[in-house]
């Protein structure tokens, strides 16, 4: 038999013979179910926490990512010796996160880490560095594994390290909202954390929170780069500005969502889009 059946792959509303309405009865099952037979979105399944992470809208050519000179860059990382330690380089444009560039290594002491970190930046403009808040306490030396970090990082202009956010269910909350609204892209050379974000599952005892496994390293310290930059996850812009309109009178109304309107883009613009000192270009091939 074999060679005689292909496999064709097609939606449900591929089919000219299916009914409108078993096709929307379709979209009322389970989320992961209904993306599978409604949408063929078969890499779906029960638990998956990033149910809304597609590769083809994802991940982009990491020579394709459009940095200009200008935008805030910053570096995020899970530090670890016997586990892999693995380190991010993001950007942004003011409206979108661009992870563009990963490192994976281990055994290696933090100074030593440090040193390759300084050298993949390839003298860009880093305005701040993320690290696991676990590297500002356990030491290798008589010194911790970010003090360590900071002082190679100082010879090479590199900010020293800040404490990762400890906020773990915000941050994977902030991340799920950042890929449904298309504002996180992540390079094609960053093959860890893009195999890796797919993978994760609810703990079956919290499920607003990732169970803990091995390899989830690129996750933590994306999520440490996303969180420790943006905060923690807003509300819709509508509806911050809705809970400041408090007026009866429709003019007063109106000039209060201007205000509020307008504090939302005074306060976005001091916090993420500001004018670096000297300005640095990414090679591309580095991307």
């Amino acid at each position: 038999m074999a060679g005689e059946f292909a496999f064709v792959p097609a939606r449900a509303e591929d089919n000219p013979y299916l009914s409108l309405s078993y096709y929307e009865e379709l979209k009322t099952l389970p989320t992961d179910l209904a993306k599978a037979y409604a949408e063929g979105s078969w890499d779906l399944f029960a638990g998956q926490f990033f149910d809304v992470f597609e590769p083809t809208r994802h991940v982009v050519p990491g020579r394709e990512i459009p940095i200009e000179e200008w935008w805030p860059r910053w570096i995020s990382a899970d530090w670890g010796f016997a586990h892999n330690s693995a380190i991010y380089w993001h950007a942004w444009d003011g409206t979108t996160v661009w992870t563009y560039r990963e490192l994976i290594r281990n055994r290696m002491t933090p100074g030593e880490l440090a040193k390759e970190i300084a050298e993949r930046s390839n003298g860009e403009r880093i305005e701040a560095f993320y690290l696991s808040h676990d590297a500002f306490a356990r030491r290798t030396e008589e010194k911790t594994a970010a003090l360590q970090m900071a002082e190679v990082l100082r010879e090479h202009d590199i900010p020293a390290p800040t404490p990762s956010d400890t906020d773990r269910k915000g941050g994977w909350m902030l991340m799920y909202q950042m890929l449904r609204d298309g504002k996180w892209k992540i390079a094609d050379n960053c093959p860890w954390l893009v195999q890796t974000i797919p993978a994760l599952v609810r703990d079956e005892r919290d499920t607003e929170d990732v169970a803990k496994t091995d390899g989830d390293d690129p996750a933590d310290a994306a999520r440490y780069g996303l969180k420790g930059r943006f905060g923690r996850a807003h509300k819709p812009l509508a509806e911050r500005v809705a809970e400041r309109v408090t007026a009866s009178d429709p003019t007063l109304r109106a000039l209060q969502a201007l205000k509020a309107a307008t504090d939302e883009e005074e306060h976005k613009g001091m916090s993420f889009a500001r004018r670096p000192k000297h300005r640095w270009a990414i090679p591309s091939q580095q991307h």
